[in-house]
């Protein structure tokens, strides 16, 4: 499971490939596969991310440290 901050679309893109999660120049390749899904390599960004929040300057940085702990857990739904 990642968190990441995806503040803007593109970001998401760059992050996967930073963080190792698919080749440099692969990220959309990755997305298009289900890699970054349920069933898929990693779940990403479960909580929907921060652009789903509105991205409301540090209270979406602490809104990803409470889903990672609510996942690890298991007061979330499982990753399955």
């Amino acid at each position: 499971m990642v968190e990441l901050h995806d503040c803007f679309s593109a970001n998401e893109l760059i992050t996967y490939e930073a963080l190792g999660l698919c080749p440099e120049g692969k990220a959309g390749e990755f997305i298009d596969s289900g890699a970054n899904t349920y069933g898929g390599k990693v779940v990403v960004n479960p909580s929907g991310g921060l652009i789903s929040k509105g991205h409301p300057l540090g209270a979406t940085g602490l809104a990803q440290c409470a889903e990672l702990n609510w996942q690890v857990r298991g007061q979330r739904a499982p990753l399955a």
